[in-house]
């Protein structure tokens, strides 16, 4: 949904009124409401006015190059909801410029993960559009899907721009001779909400950076000393990694880095991709709210105290 205001000036002259202030002069506003409709993948398929009168409609094909729109056309979000450049028709995700008519993007993806390619050839173009399978994989910041593998928990999904950060805090801590033991990465919104009413969750958020894919939690309380817990903290700091006091100080288990923007749309965004990537390929269409994050495994080792849930 977008507002905006359109001002009507009445009776007199405009230019006298700015230095006279004329009392003849009468400004209105009125307020317009248009509504946005939107498919499964994000794409603008209309624009509706407060009464329901279509604005403007647009369809697409499966890469994103739009079919014969109909309307106005004065706003810019069309294919996943990115805004469209009027000049080169290239899309903006974010981290770079996506070209429908080819359906590949203009720059290189900024993360390569090698063994994540030389495991996938699909993963060899870092131009290709969400893996050349637009049909059931999604793209929303212009940067690779993955999951990734954490001590404690094992398999876990975390945003591609923040996964890296996450790898260089355990290299940092193990340098020191310490593993981080994670409890919790990505959360589903379900799984976020459930934690509500939780006696061993902290303040939980139901706008959470777990649900972004922006969060771990490490099991820091139950390490043996002082020592141990201040590697941790300075080998998050030195992979540039926040951590503790976001929600309820003190929040120590918990690292995070906030991307900023409309968390709201990253969360959409990341639920969106974790049915992607967690349901066969003959689901996809039929994909639900329903998905459910992987259960995380125990606490390691086992003579650590079970840690809190953090938000």
């Amino acid at each position: 949904m977008r507002r905006y205001n359109t001002p009507q000036v009445g009776r007199g002259l405009l230019t006298l009124a700015l230095v006279l202030c004329a009392p003849s002069i009468i400004c209105a506003q009125q307020m317009a409401v248009e509504f946005y409709h939107l498919d499964a993948q994000g794409n603008v398929l209309a624009l509706t006015a407060w009464d329901g009168t279509v604005v403007e409609s647009h369809d697409y094909d499966v890469f994103g190059q739009e079919v014969a729109p109909q309307g106005a056309n004065t706003q810019p979000k069309r294919f996943a909801g990115k805004e469209r450049d009027t000049e080169t028709g290239w899309d903006y995700f974010g981290a770079r410029y996506y070209g429908s008519k080819v359906g590949r993007f203009t720059t290189v993806d900024p993360v390569l993960r090698q063994k994540a390619a030389l495991a996938d050839p699909q993963r060899w173009n870092r131009y290709s559009y969400a893996r050349n399978n637009p049909f059931r994989f999604g793209d929303p910041d212009g940067k690779e899907l993955v999951e990734v593998q954490l001590p404690g928990i094992g398999r876990t999904y975390l945003d591609d721009a923040f996964a890296p950060r996450v790898q260089q805090f355990v290299q940092n801590a193990q340098q020191h001779g310490l593993t981080p033991q994670f409890n919790s990465a990505y959360r589903t919104p379900e799984q976020q909400r459930a934690l509500q009413s939780d006696p061993n969750a902290v303040t939980p958020a139901q706008q959470s950076l777990h649900s972004a894919g922006f969060a771990v939690d490490v099991n820091y309380d139950s390490l043996p000393n002082d020592a141990q817990r201040q590697v941790l903290r300075d080998a998050a700091t030195a992979a540039g990694l926040d951590w503790g006091g976001s929600f309820r100080p003190p929040d120590r288990p918990h690292f995070y880095s906030d991307p900023g923007g409309d968390r709201a749309q990253r969360i959409r965004d990341a639920a969106a991709r974790y049915r992607q990537l967690t349901q066969p390929a003959s689901a996809a269409q039929a994909a639900t709210p329903a998905a459910q994050a992987p259960t995380p495994a125990p606490p390691a080792p086992a003579t650590q105290t079970p840690p809190q849930r953090q938000p």
